[in-house]
């Protein structure tokens, strides 16, 4: 139905954006109309995932698109055991500056398989803060979450806003069953998936195309 996303480039090689800046990237493009965060991925389910996160026995397919002032990601969950705290995490960093711990301006949306339980945190003091969960309130200022559960998968969208030209993100999930928890960009050798969320200097470049 949005056979645009088809189009979406991705860059999943280390390539460098920047002189002397060797972090992964990923290019995101724009998308011709406006996407319907409903949760249920309707509109992206023909096309190929920009990204994807392996599991021990699944993987997580994550789409990614440019809407006006906003970043759209859409994420589909492969998971046959239903577990509450089940995750899907985005970190962003909107100047895309780095650096060994999160800064000004960072946020994490620590999304959940039950959705009124997630969060929206920001950065302080190197550390994310530990807001109260969104409850039945989807939304904030300036983003907006919608989630869906079946037996076998949960599909999450979010759409906030992001006008920089220059950003860095990073995914990670948790799975129950499984144990286990998983990143994209990959954590560094001997380190956990956890620790790329709080260092921005992995995540990955965010550059913008011109969508088809």
């Amino acid at each position: 139905m949005i056979s645009y996303l088809v189009a979406l480039a991705i860059v999943l090689g280390d390539f460098n954006l920047l002189e002397n800046d060797s972090r992964i990237g990923v290019a995101v493009a724009k998308l011709p109309q406006a996407p319907v965060c409903d949760g249920n991925l309707v509109e992206v389910q023909a096309s190929a995932p920009t990204l994807s996160i392996h599991k021990d026995s699944s993987v997580v397919r994550v789409w990614l698109g440019r809407s006006g002032d906003s970043l759209y990601v859409a994420a589909d969950l492969s998971d046959t055991s239903y577990y509450w705290g089940d995750d899907f995490v985005v970190s962003f960093d909107p100047d895309g500056s780095g650096g060994t711990a999160t800064g000004i301006g960072d946020r994490q949306w620590y999304l959940r398989r039950d959705l009124d339980s997630s969060f929206v945190a920001t950065a302080a003091l190197g550390r994310w803060s530990s807001p109260p969960s969104i409850g039945k309130n989807h939304r904030g200022k300036d983003w907006v979450v919608a989630s869906r559960s079946t037996h076998d998968a949960w599909r999450v969208e979010l759409k906030f806003y992001a006008p920089g030209s220059t950003s860095s993100i990073a995914f990670r999930t948790y799975d129950s069953a499984p144990q286990g928890w998983w990143s994209w960009p990959a954590p560094p050798e001997s380190t956990r998936a956890t620790s790329v969320e709080r260092s921005p200097k992995l995540w990955a470049r965010v550059s913008y195309v011109r969508g088809k």
